[in-house]
């Protein structure tokens, strides 16, 4: 847990490092934008008839290139994220043991994702990217760290201001190895895979400096 908390403030700190040395030594500083924002997620999982979104709250800050004056982009940096799914009342059924699970899968993340992005007049952009994340608490039967897609669309409504809507679909599976004692509430031996994977709404607000 500290060692992946460490691994990520170090990302954090050498991204705005970086930033910071490229805007006090380029020549061309405006290639540069960094920003942080806040917003919040509607998460779910796919593959089951039962389950709830769970509603949570993400935050980040990031540091961005900008090739000239064509609207490319490329941005990084690291984002906090509440996902996984509510009142889950499932029976997956397996060859030698069927398991039945009643409750909450509250998964924490940090999200590292490069993005791709073009924004036309500075204004409306459009982005994609694959994007890395990692369990903030290690917990049984759940993939860790999990890989996915990333698209979306942003709006500057000022120079700084920007709102920010996204779709995070998962290409891992959110579950791994369940059974009778990580699933509760199952029969029989041995252990059930499932194609279900994660998948987020995010809407967020942010500004950039």
């Amino acid at each position: 847990m500290k060692s992946l908390f460490n691994k990520v403030l170090l990302i954090i700190i050498l991204i705005n490092t970086n930033i910071l040395i490229a805007q006090d030594q380029s020549i061309d500083a405006k290639k540069f934008d960094y920003g942080i924002h806040v917003g919040v997620n509607s998460a779910n999982v796919t593959e089951f008839s039962s389950g709830d979104a769970r509603i949570g709250l993400s935050a980040g800050l990031y540091g961005k290139y900008n090739f000239s004056d064509s609207g490319f982009s490329v941005r990084t940096g690291a984002n906090y994220s509440e996902q996984g799914v509510k009142n889950l009342d499932e029976t997956i059924e397996g060859d030698v043991i069927n398991l039945k699970y009643s409750g909450d899968r509250d998964w924490n993340v940090i999200q590292i994702p490069l993005i791709f992005q073009y924004t036309y007049e500075k204004k409306i952009g459009i982005f994609l990217g694959p994007q890395l994340s990692f369990l903030t608490e290690k917990e049984e039967s759940t993939q860790n760290p999990i890989f996915s897609g990333v698209v979306g669309v942003e709006a500057f409504f000022t120079q700084h201001v920007f709102a920010r809507l996204q779709y995070d679909n998962s290409f891992t599976k959110a579950f791994t190895g369940l059974n009778q004692r990580n699933f509760p509430g199952g029969a029989g031996r041995g252990t059930i895979t499932t194609e279900a994977k994660q998948y987020v709404f995010n809407l967020s607000v942010g500004y950039q400096f």
